[in-house]
């Protein structure tokens, strides 16, 4: 890249992309099956796919819910269940098909562009081991995972 043209722009760069294709941010260890993956990828026809992994967030602060001034509900350090990326994606050429045709895109973007033209973006849910090493933490308990159960990943 000459210029960032972040998460999904930067796939214009890459030559003779035909579909159905995989794409993975680089900081992710998984042992996720990529073949599973592109099979419902393929059977939904999807223009994309998106892996996911149930995450849960510990809050370690009182949360609080409010009506304007008056407080309807206090939650102690709650934890929080979400659905979060794996940074793991089917595509199909119909999502590259909806790139801006210059300058940069981030994936996010890319999805909020998919369902505004009435494209479909499929989920697909895994409980396969993962790990976000992009934070010095969550790369310790990659490494420590690998270390233990090096199998786990084809090791």
């Amino acid at each position: 890249e000459d210029e960032p043209l972040g998460t999904a722009g930067a796939l214009r760069l890459v030559p003779d992309l035909e579909g159905p294709f995989l794409v993975m941010n680089g900081d992710v260890l998984t042992n996720l099956d990529y073949a599973a993956l592109m099979r419902e990828h393929a059977q939904r026809g999807a223009a994309l796919t998106v892996a996911m992994h149930a995450q849960r967030v510990q809050i370690d602060l009182g949360v609080i819910d409010t009506d304007g001034e008056r407080i309807v509900a206090y939650h102690e350090k709650p934890a929080l269940d979400y659905e979060v990326s794996m940074g793991i994606y089917a595509y199909s050429e119909r999502a590259l098909a909806q790139l801006p045709p210059e300058g940069p895109c981030q994936f996010p973007e890319l999805v909020a562009l998919l369902l505004e033209a009435g494209e479909e973006v499929g989920a697909y849910r895994s409980d396969a081991e993962w790990f976000d090493i992009g934070t010095p933490g969550e790369h310790q308990r990659a490494v420590d995972a690998f270390t233990q159960t090096p199998e786990l990943f084809g090791a």
